[in-house]
């Protein structure tokens, strides 16, 4: 290198002369600018909920609308971004910070935000903005620290509460609001003594101590009495509803009588119906500080599971991948192997299916990827790469590489659509530098990159088969146990409610039945090769994910009480990966719990509880379908092939059954139930059918219970056996050996039970009568009237083939007698 080149001049500059401390003057006055402009913005959202909250106090005949309600939720998202930057000064914010982040987007989540929690928030962020007048050169042991504590938890406990309020319907704490009145007054007054002493805290050390204090003491007495004001402000309905349940003694009198609960209702413009008096009857019977208690193990898992989406998002924020993406945008992947494929270090020339180039290619070539790219592409790329990697390896040791067998899954398109619906989380079609990098930071520990992409390609879907039998099986024996418990919990309306509505255990059935478990036999493939490496991958993966859902399932006694604790299990919002194995652990600990009611007399609050946790569930797979639905409607893609193909076919049944009650394949030969729930759309009733081209396969056996089934399910198990014996069948049965307890708690009732045992307890347990054997009901339903059995979609296109392959028959018998009669002399 040349003493006077560039490079060189580089190398030898003197670095003294470079003005560092200039540029950490420029950073500090960067931070400064960015700090005034958030708190200009602020204060101005401040001043504008403030106003909005003195008009409401001084004036009864301000409605409190949606737009009111965004203006007093606005300073809470200023406030985050601004303690963002406070905490970079000072580091006791930092963990604030974090607890401020999550309790903010949990409301900002909502759909439906509440006037007098959103006054809260204003309240909380105004207390927060004082943080913006720290000094750089404050100390923490001046008293922040343990100030920023005080705060911080009851932020946290503000947070709990407001999950507590939120789940119960608007009309039920309409009707229990002198029961929420005292602990929203108690926030408001918490929140406001707390800013008057960080004020005192931040001042102190301020020349203006005595100026700045007297005026903000001055105000403090009159903020919180107009905030006292607007939270005791009700409409003219609310007031008519809380003036009636009071004159009549409270909401304990109300509850019984229905003829009130109608009108209480159409005052508010709602409808009165089982699940708010269900709501109702539960909420009275416990304090707000049990409630409070009894709901902390929810509110944490949620907490927990929020907190880790935020840093998350954070580190794969867009200046984060802006201040990385000048050095190419294949720097943005963690993982070296699929680095080094984003970057295209090696050519590839594609010849397959008569395509002779996969990729464009540049004059260097490199492919032209920059923050996407398409499935295909993506999936043909890695197998290239590891194919050329593994042969690289083969020739310099002699030997196959370990993950040689992988390849067998990577190189066949029939995996490529599966590997691609685990990376692609929007289902676009699309893989980001995000999803990638999502998708590799769940690798196990140990795996290999394509280890876990075997797994995706054919894993996954063999141990959803096994899934989808063991919740057959537990839908089953669930079934028995009713028929067996004690008379007493049979009568209860709550264990009804769990196995007759349409919101509980039926739209379960309805979703594991929609599994296919033949894809791979339909197609005639036979995976031989790296068999047993990718069964042990599978063992290892179901084991892992069951302890992992078993623990955070554990905290809260396995309740889930809306959809936001379901994704927070799952750990993803792509449902479909994880929904069989939670519905697998949450069917296990109902059969406990119906165990013990063969014994007990349980509280109709643990029924309750099972039907919230399915609703909620099925609530959790519903928003799943709607968001796929939207995204493949977007694109223009065909809806019907889509819902077969993808996660083998899991939400086919439910839109054929909830949302397509125009299906016209099956208007011919299915007519429907007289009482459809509404679900969005028409939601047509969740009864059980024959699952004909969706084999059920053979049922893991539980509890002792055999297998069951009509003969057209055995006769399709058999077909099933023929068509894929080498494969599904012999590996799946291999992976059910393995024994993979959901749950090892012991039988005591205190460790499976949420709600303690009612007392007394009967003396004799008497159980009904032994039920009857199924194959004389099983043509009939809870009604008595036989069912219609439907014939699948798969029968019907044969019936319809077979017939056009005989006329075609006869035609051509024809033309050849035609044909030969001409040919005669």
């Amino acid at each position: 290198m040349s003493s006077n080149s560039p490079e060189a001049r580089e190398l030898t500059k003197d670095f003294s002369t470079v003005p560092i401390a200039q540029n950490i003057a420029n950073d500090k006055n960067s931070t400064a600018t960015k700090l005034a402009s958030l708190i200009s913005t602020g204060q101005s959202k401040l001043t504008a909920a403030q106003v909005i909250l003195d008009n409401a106090a001084s004036n009864e005949a301000v409605k409190i609308g949606k737009d009111a309600i965004t203006t007093l939720l606005a300073p809470a998202k200023d406030v985050v971004a601004l303690l963002d930057l406070v905490a970079q000064v000072h580091p006791a914010v930092q963990v604030a910070v974090g607890v401020i982040k999550v309790v903010v987007q949990l409301e900002l989540n909502r759909l439906d935000n509440d006037k007098h929690i959103a006054a809260l928030y204003f309240t909380m962020s105004d207390l927060l903005f004082v943080l913006a007048d720290l000094d750089p050169m404050f100390k923490d042991n001046d008293g922040l620290e343990k100030q920023l504590k005080s705060i911080t938890d009851n932020i946290n406990n503000f947070g709990n509460f407001c999950d507590e309020y939120y789940k119960h319907k608007s009309i039920v704490r309409t009707i229990f609001s002198t029961r929420y009145k005292g602990q929203l007054a108690t926030f408001a007054t918490t929140f406001t003594d707390q800013k008057s002493q960080l004020q005192f805290l931040v001042n102190m050390k301020s020349a203006e101590t005595v100026t700045a204090m007297k005026g903000s003491l001055d105000t403090v007495s009159k903020n919180v009495d107009r905030l006292i004001e607007f939270l005791e402000k009700k409409s003219p309905g609310e007031r008519d509803v809380v003036d009636m349940v009071e004159s009549r003694g409270g909401a304990a009198a109300v509850i019984g009588d229905e003829k009130l609960l109608n009108s209480i209702a159409s005052k508010l413009g709602e409808k009165m119906n089982s699940d708010i008096q269900k709501d109702m009857k539960f909420t009275l019977r416990w304090t707000l500080d049990e409630a409070l208690q009894a709901n902390q193990a929810c509110y944490d898992l949620k907490f927990d599971a929020l907190q880790s989406q935020i840093e998350h998002a954070i580190a794969h924020s867009t200046e984060a991948i802006l201040t990385r993406l000048d050095s190419g945008p294949h720097n943005l992947i963690n993982d070296e192997d699929i680095r080094a494929v984003w970057k295209g270090e090696q050519i590839y020339y594609g010849l397959q299916f008569d395509l002779l180039i996969i990729f464009k290619l540049t004059r260097n070539g490199h492919q032209q990827w920059r923050l996407s790219c398409k499935i295909r592409h993506f999936v043909d790329a890695i197998h290239h790469h590891f194919s050329q990697k593994f042969l690289s390896h083969q020739q310099t040791t002699g030997e196959k590489h370990p993950d040689f067998w992988t390849l067998n899954y990577m190189s066949k398109v029939i995996f490529y659509p599966a590997i691609g619906d685990a990376i692609d989380q929007d289902s676009s079609g699309y893989l980001s530098v995000i999803e990638v990098n999502h998708f590799f930071e769940r690798k196990p520990q140990g795996w290999s990159s394509c280890e876990w992409i075997a797994y995706w390609a054919a894993g996954w879907y063999k141990n959803t088969i096994l899934f989808k039998n063991r919740c057959l099986s537990l839908l089953d024996s669930l079934e028995t146990s009713r028929s067996t418990m004690l008379q007493a919990n049979k009568d209860d309306d709550e264990i009804k409610w769990y196995f007759f509505d349409n919101d509980a255990l039926p739209s379960i059935r309805v979703i594991v039945d929609s599994i296919y478990t033949n894809i791979f036999g339909y197609l005639g493939e036979r995976f031989t090769e790296g068999h047993d490496k990718l069964h042990a991958l599978r063992t290892e993966r179901m084991t892992v994910e069951i302890e992992t859902m078993k623990a955070q399932l554990t905290k809260p006694k396995y309740q889930l009480n809306d959809v936001d604790s379901v994704l927070a299990v799952c750990g993803t919002r792509q449902m479909e990966l994880s929904f069989l194995c939670l519905t697998y652990l949450l069917l296990s600990r109902h059969k406990k719990i119906l165990d013990l009611a063969q014994t007990y007399v349980l509280s109709d609050e643990e029924f309750w509880v099972m039907s919230e946790s399915i609703e909620s569930l099925q609530d959790a797979f519903d928003k799943r379908y709607r968001e796929l639905m939207e995204c493949w409607r977007q694109q223009r893609l065909d809806i019907n092939v889509q819902l077969e193909s993808f996660a083998a076919g899991m939400f086919e049944d439910w839109h054929n059954k909830y949302y397509d009650s125009n299906d016209d394949s099956d208007s011919d030969e299915e007519e429907s139930e007289p009482d459809n729930k509404e679900k969005g759309n028409d939601k047509a009733a969740a009864d059980d059918e024959v699952i004909g081209d969706k084999v059920a396969g053979d049922r893991v056996a539980a509890d002792g219970d055999g297998e069951k089934g009509g003969a057209e399910t055995k006769a399709a198990n058999a077909n099933a056996d023929e068509d894929d014996s080498s494969d599904s069948d012999s590996d799946d049965a291999s992976v059910d050996d393995v024994k993979v307890s959901p749950d090892q708690e012991s039988e005591d009732p205190k460790a499976i039970l949420v709600f303690p045992l009612p007392s007394p307890q009967p003396d004799v347990a008497t159980k009904p009568a032994a039920p009857v054997k199924e194959d004389e009901h099983d043509d009939d339903d809870a009604s008595g009237a036989p069912k219609k059995k439907k014939e699948t979609k798969l029968e019907r296109k044969v019936t319809a083939l077979a017939a056009k392959l005989d006329s075609i028959e006869k035609l051509l018998q024809e033309v050849l007698v035609a044909t030969k009669a001409k040919m005669q002399p």
